[in-house]
């Protein structure tokens, strides 16, 4: 595929025209083909982070009537790269990014846990082409149209299931309460996870999240 084709593909699936193209180009190119053109979408993927989180954050502080802590959960939900891992697939033009031949498999699929990235990279072109009224509203679709991924999870099954095939234990939790909430910590080894919540399973379902955070990160 030519290159204004992947960029007319890619603008047809987000419903947005860019002025200056450059952004979307830099924002689908991985670092494999930082060598043949001189940038890839690193840079953009970090602008593009923070420009998530403040949209995610002042969406569900506006709409939603819950603690700190139960807020957080949701945001990490959200924002999390499986939930944009999903939406880049359900757009359906992975085929558009620029990859090197090693990155992609012999269906030509994209390799790695990384393909959610794509998603903060486009977003930060967006930023940088439109400002971010037009982001926000891009985003308000998005997330509209994929509600469905945004459930409640279970993060203490989830981090039981990974340990007993790890370890073979099970996570030990401590969870005492003071004047204004609870605060857990789960004991994994000789590694400790703290949680706050206003009930005690919510500060367990978030120590245990935690420590799924961390799991994954060093698994990436």
């Amino acid at each position: 595929m030519l290159l204004d084709d992947q960029i007319k593909k890619v603008e047809s699936k987000i419903s947005y025209s860019f002025r200056n193209k450059c952004y979307l180009l830099e924002a689908l190119t991985h670092k494999s083909c930082t060598i043949d053109f001189g940038y890839d979408y690193e840079r953009l993927e970090f602008l593009g982070d923070a420009v998530l989180q403040l949209y995610v954050s002042q969406f569900l502080y506006r709409s939603e009537d819950f603690n700190q802590g139960r807020l957080t959960v949701i945001r990490s939900q959200m924002v999390s790269r499986k939930t944009l891992t999903k939406i880049i697939e359900r757009l359906d033009f992975e085929d558009c990014f620029i990859v090197g031949k090693s990155v992609r498999d012999d269906d030509g699929n994209i390799k790695g846990a990384f393909l959610g990235d794509f998603f903060e990279s486009i977003l930060a072109a967006v930023y940088l082409d439109a400002g971010l009224k037009k982001v926000f509203s891009f985003l308000k679709t998005i997330y509209k149209l994929n509600e469905d991924l945004i459930k409640n999870e279970d993060y203490k099954s989830k981090l039981q299931e990974i340990l007993l095939k790890k370890t073979k234990k099970l996570p030990k939790y401590d969870t005492i309460q003071n004047d204004e909430c609870y605060e857990s910590t789960v004991y994994i080894n000789d590694t400790t996870f703290f949680g706050v919540g206003s009930s005690k399973k919510e500060a367990e379902q978030i120590a245990a999240k935690n420590a799924l955070d961390v799991f994954n990160r060093s698994s990436e």
